[in-house]
């Protein structure tokens, strides 16, 4: 296992911390291919994956979607496994060592795929605060653009799909392996950390910003699900809004109050267990759903190698 992994980072504008990145990789000890895909960069980016990486693409006209590069790098990457980073990422010490010693292994039937913590770095240090807060064990791990997955469980679950953009296209991938039978489970180790809450400040105003991409991205998710027949799979596993809407319904259609007590308990536990943006996230999806699904648009990203 991890005998053979091709490494597939996306960026755009990241040229100091890709550097960083293809350093750090030079450390794995396995049998590996490093594959860079820009997305419109005009940085220097290119040229540093020129010095670092094996082969270097351009993808073009994906509106910036890294599911787009990743899409790309699954179809051209020649080896078992799959190891996708961004480019402003930095790989951890304790994955590195995963890859190279395969500590932390346990055959668990059914796992094809892992993940590590993601940390936030504040003034050049690790937090400890976690980006993705999973439990070591867990085979329904969350995760972003950080995925080790096993090539051939990722084509059975039909690849990432590149019109997705942002946290949407994680979503998407990880409800479609579940649905495929890959379960993706959470090291108890760092994997990556990524850069400081400026970042997330901007992600939280972008998400309230009616019908931009992240406004958006739920109803796209679901037009995904319903094309690769994981529509079912995915409520099953995502059923907080229709049970939140369900509630409000029941109350205001036959004015029983227990609905509204169920309805704001419910809420409750989600503002306290994924935090109130989330809370709120899943509260108003069914109203952004259908103008995400009359957004959607099937793309087939533009790929040009950089010789």
């Amino acid at each position: 296992m991890f005998d053979l992994i091709s490494i597939v980072v996306t960026g755009r504008n990241d040229a100091d911390s890709l550097r960083d990145l293809l350093t750090r990789l030079k450390r794995l000890a396995v049998t590996h291919e490093t594959l860079y895909f820009d997305l419109g960069s005009d940085d220097g980016s290119v040229q540093a994956a020129m010095e670092g990486a094996d082969r270097v693409y351009r993808v073009e006209d994906v509106s910036g979607s890294r599911s787009a590069g990743r899409w790309a790098g699954a179809k051209l990457a020649e080896f078992d496994w799959l190891l996708f980073l961004d480019a402003d990422m930095q790989i951890q010490d304790e994955f590195i060592d995963f890859l190279n010693n395969r500590t932390y292994m346990r055959p668990v039937q059914g796992v094809k795929a892992f993940v590590g913590s993601y940390h936030l770095v504040e003034n050049g240090v690790r937090s400890s605060r976690n980006l993705l807060p999973n439990v070591a064990g867990s085979r329904r791990a969350r995760f972003g653009g950080a995925l080790l997955v096993q090539t051939e469980a990722l084509m059975a679950a039909d690849n990432w799909n590149p019109a997705l953009w942002g946290p949407y296209g994680h979503a998407d991938l990880a409800f479609r392996l579940a649905h495929a039978g890959c379960g993706v489970e959470a090291l108890p180790i760092p994997m990556v950390t990524k850069p400081g809450s400026d970042r997330r400040l901007s992600r939280l105003r972008a998400g309230l910003l009616p019908l931009n991409r992240s406004w958006l991205g739920v109803g796209q998710l679901v037009v995904s699900q319903i094309r690769h027949h994981a529509f079912l799979s995915f409520l099953l596993r995502h059923p907080w809004p229709l049970l939140l809407w369900a509630a409000l319904l029941a109350f205001f259609l036959n004015g029983w109050p227990r609905a509204w007590q169920a309805f704001a308990l419910m809420l409750l536990y989600l503002a306290v267990r994924r935090g109130p943006k989330e809370a709120l996230g899943l509260l108003t999806e069914p109203l952004r759903v259908p103008f995400g699904m009359l957004a959607y648009r099937s793309r087939t990203p533009k790929i040009e190698r950089v010789e």
